[in-house]
């Protein structure tokens, strides 16, 4: 059974003004499901949220590259892949996540549920990703709760 992917499609226009779509980025990292997700303000994150049976929410860094589970398409016409996003933190839920929302400035994001509300704190992923300090040994820190 293949994994659940999420897929990021990149749009271009001829001189004719006809629609291009291509591939830009496949994205890998759910086992059972995609519920929802979401971009940060400034579009520097990606939040995906599984579903019922997934129970893992990851958030992946749009502005980094290096992760095996975030894989690009070649122009060459191949179907290989270059690695482009990187998933920055990772974690599985105990509650089912009906909604997410981020803060308008990205400091926060909340999760709601049945009989729960998280908030998440988004600032050591921030700062670690303005020094420049996730790599390859740092890549899983869990945001803050």
């Amino acid at each position: 059974m293949k994994s659940p992917e999420i897929t990021i499609w990149s749009i271009s226009e001829t001189e004719k003004g006809m629609s291009i779509y291509k591939m830009a980025h496949a994205l890998v990292g759910h086992r059972f499901g995609i519920q929802s997700l979401r971009f940060s303000p400034n579009s520097d994150f990606l939040v995906s949220v599984g579903d019922s049976n997934d129970k893992g929410i990851f958030v992946w860094d749009t502005k980094t590259g290096g992760s095996d589970a975030a894989q690009q398409p070649q122009n060459d016409g191949s179907d290989a892949v270059s690695n482009q996003f990187k998933i920055v933190s990772s974690n599985q839920v105990t509650s089912y996540i009906n909604g997410f929302a981020f803060h308008r400035e990205q400091r926060y994001m909340v999760t709601v549920g049945y009989s729960h509300l998280k908030l998440w704190d988004f600032l050591e992923l921030q700062k670690a990703r303005d020094e420049r300090k996730i790599g390859d040994k740092g890549g899983n820190k869990e945001p803050q709760e």
